[in-house]
């Protein structure tokens, strides 16, 4: 096996399409790329139909090369059925890509980590785009269950509108401290249609008796 690109090729599988190629060459245009040209351009699973233009070939003939030479060498994968491949393949993988996402955050997911939980971050289609997928940015998938994430710098938490199964507040100090609400415990909005939650600091006088430090630490609901 040779490794070209984004794949490992049989080496004998190789040397026959090349050779193929190089026979029928009589039949093919002038103007026709190469065999290392097509090798290089399809090993890569990023390269859709349009990087074709870079090698001066048209689509039509770029795809009845691939049928003829290449198919075989890449698992008899089409062209789409490759490019799905691909695009499936770097979504999952962004999902669980926290490197852009605020440092409280980041923080939130090591400790969810090592509750053995696995958040995912949540796609939500771009309305100014067609292809483009952006992220919800304070909203996670954890356990099959959508969470808003909250960073609370001072004691008071307000939620505008209760979108998610569970919320989640996220208090840094000397300390992180991490509540986590199941939607239907938190209290009844207020006229406003606001949620507003009184988390003082552990050591203030205020946090006696404060029924929602019970929810410190609560993985139990994401499990």
């Amino acid at each position: 096996m040779k490794r070209i690109g984004d794949f490992e090729v049989d080496n004998q599988l190789l040397a026959r399409a090349r050779a193929r190629f190089e026979r029928n060459g009589a039949w093919r245009p002038r103007n026709d790329a190469s065999f290392d040209q097509y090798l290089r351009l399809y090993a890569n699973s990023q390269n859709r139909l349009s990087h074709l233009t870079e090698i001066g070939v048209s689509r039509a003939m770029g795809i009845r090369r691939y049928k003829e030479y290449f198919q075989e060498l890449f698992g008899g994968l089409t062209l789409s059925e490759r490019y799905v491949n691909y695009r499936l393949e770097r979504k999952q993988s962004l999902l669980t890509d926290f490197s852009t996402t605020p440092r409280w955050i980041r923080a939130f997911v090591h400790d969810a980590q090592a509750h053995g939980l696995r958040p995912e971050r949540i796609f939500y289609k771009n309305p100014r785009s067609q292809t483009e997928a952006l992220f919800k940015k304070q909203e996670l998938l954890i356990g099959g269950k959508r969470c808003s994430l909250k960073h609370l710098s001072q004691g008071f938490w307000v939620i505008k509108r209760i979108s998610c199964e569970v919320c989640i507040a996220v208090q840094e100090g000397r300390e992180t401290r991490t509540y986590i609400f199941p939607a239907p415990l938190l209290p009844p909005p207020l006229k406003s249609g606001w949620v507003a939650i009184h988390l003082p600091a552990a050591n203030s006088p205020k946090s006696t008796g404060n029924k929602w430090f019970s929810f410190l630490d609560a993985w139990h609901f994401l499990q």
